[in-house]
């Protein structure tokens, strides 16, 4: 066998197998599987008053809402996302988001976490990095960029609301 045959017979596994790697890394990395201690949420309702707002959002088996009071100028950002709105110019998350793509970030997905002293906590993962946020800001940036948002298990379980289901006659 050839020196040249040798060398091949060595570099192409060990290629393949740092390619397959960082294939298996790069899916489990960009949000494929739900965050151990979490569950799937989804925004169900917006709603805005006077001087303040609420977000609910679902949990994906339908079992509980988690209610949390925003501002109202958060709750429009989130309702001009969720509705897909885009401006003439863009506002604070389209501009964020914008930013992201051209300098190839990518949102994974947002998590609210705990709540200290009656304030939510969020954190939005960028490319396998934390970033503290506001729950509203995360939701307002997972919507515009279809990322997934993920509750903590024990907040939903703690501060969620049961859904009650309405049989019909």
């Amino acid at each position: 066998m050839s020196a040249y045959r040798k060398i091949f017979n060595l570099v192409v596994p060990f290629i393949f197998g740092v390619i397959f790697a960082l294939v298996v890394q790069t899916s489990s990395f960009y949000g494929s599987t739900i965050p151990e201690g979490y569950i799937k949420v989804q925004v169900e309702k917006i709603e805005i008053g006077n001087k303040s707002a609420v977000v609910i959002l679902e949990a994906e088996d339908h079992s509980k809402v988690l209610p949390i009071y925003i501002s109202r100028e958060q709750a429009i950002a989130i309702d001009l996302a969720l509705n897909r709105v885009t401006t003439p110019r863009p506002m604070t998350h389209e501009l964020t988001v914008n930013i992201l793509n051209r300098i190839g970030g990518k949102i994974e997905y947002v998590s609210v976490d705990k709540v200290v002293e009656g304030t939510y906590y969020a954190r939005i993962i960028v490319n396998g990095r934390e970033v503290d946020a506001r729950p509203s800001d995360g939701i307002a940036l997972a919507l515009r960029s279809n990322a997934p948002i993920y509750v903590n298990s024990d907040l939903m379980e703690e501060r969620g609301v049961v859904i009650e289901k309405v049989s019909r006659v």
